[in-house]
């Protein structure tokens, strides 16, 4: 997983409202959370599926940069390996 693709992933985790189970449909339907992320604007059209709170929810995605970056800092700070459900070494 790249820095950015991190990135992105921990700032999925931090939307409100957005469940694993929902991360795990985005996933399965887009491919990658680079691919959410730079669909967050109009969700429904890569995922047709996708609820009016669920596409309310995605959208607020680059809200949670910033704490995404605060995490991956005190992660290799800490020497900590963060994997995402992508990662080949992910249990």
């Amino acid at each position: 997983m790249t820095e950015q693709e991190l990135l992105y992933a921990i700032a999925l985790t931090k939307v409100g409202r957005l469940n694993s189970l929902h991360q795990h449909h985005l996933l399965e339907a887009l491919g990658s959370v680079t691919a959410i992320y730079e669909n967050r604007a109009d969700i429904r059209q890569a995922f047709p599926d996708a609820t009016p709170a669920l596409c309310r929810a995605i959208a607020t995605m680059d809200q949670q940069l910033a704490h995404a970056e605060e995490e991956i800092r005190f992660a290799q700070k800490g020497g900590i390996q963060c994997l995402g459900i992508n990662d080949e070494a992910y249990p």
